[in-house]
């Protein structure tokens, strides 16, 4: 993991721990998933193939571009994760 800046923010980049975390997870395709900091969207990418729909929340605007393209099963919210979960979607 590498950390980023001011917003404390940590990347996956070992292929590694990517792998075992889809995994562990265990996705099915009806499972819709919430990905709280999708950064890059390196984890993201990988979710949407396996679950039927991926709600990816990140903060940081900047990443605007790598989150743009990823699908039609990938929701990209750019707010802070504490005011999506007061919306109540049901999640895996």
């Amino acid at each position: 993991m590498k950390n980023a800046n001011l917003l404390d923010q940590f990347f996956l980049v070992d292929p590694k721990v990517v792998d075992g975390l889809i995994s562990a997870s265990e996705l099915k395709k009806k499972d819709v998933v919430l990905e709280i900091g999708a950064g890059r969207g390196v984890l993201t990418k990988i979710i949407a193939a396996k679950a039927g729909k991926v709600i990816a929340v990140e903060i940081d605007k900047k990443f605007r571009k790598d989150l743009a393209g990823l699908g039609s099963s990938v929701r990209i919210i750019f707010a802070d994760a504490l005011s999506v979960l007061k919306n109540k979607e049901k999640y895996n």
